[in-house]
């Protein structure tokens, strides 16, 4: 899942399904031309300026955006415990040199149906680029997911 343009590229390196939900890794490049008007750095935060737009869609319609911060979860409409309004917060972040790799935690995993992922660099004029993940594919994940701890 790649979305590119003249001055920078940006991609879905890996997922990860858990049982409560999933990481997902997504890099970005600058073009070498980028790095003297548009350099990468951690000093200072500028990276999180740079750093891509990444939204998900649930099938239901809920979304999630990028969050540099995780917000506690919050239960939904009543009756409903086990639905709780999505989040997609930041894990972590490396750069170097032209590339930014960042990984983020979608919580919780859809219920039924194909998970819609957007990405958008407007710093770097890359415009909306939508990919989906199947329920197949995140159901086949979640069955060979096994528990860590005993949940007792």
């Amino acid at each position: 899942m790649i979305a590119r343009n003249n001055r920078c590229a940006v991609f879905i390196d890996q997922v990860s399904v858990f049982s409560s939900g999933l990481i997902l890794r997504i890099e970005g490049r600058l073009h070498e031309s980028e790095m003297d008007r548009q350099p990468i750095t951690v000093e200072g935060g500028a990276h999180l300026a740079l750093r891509p737009a990444v939204k998900v869609r649930y099938p239901d319609g809920r979304t999630a955006e990028v969050l540099d911060h995780a917000p506690p979860p919050t239960a939904t409409p009543a009756g409903d415990s086990h639905r709780t309004e999505p989040t997609l917060s930041i894990r972590g972040t490396y750069v170097q040199g032209a590339c930014l790799s960042f990984s983020c935690w979608l919580h919780p995993l859809p219920q039924h149906g194909d998970l819609s992922i957007s990405v958008e660099w407007q710093a770097l004029d890359l415009p909306l680029h939508q990919w989906q993940i199947r329920e197949a594919a995140i159901r086949e994940s979640l069955a060979k997911v096994s528990d860590v701890w005993d949940p007792n």
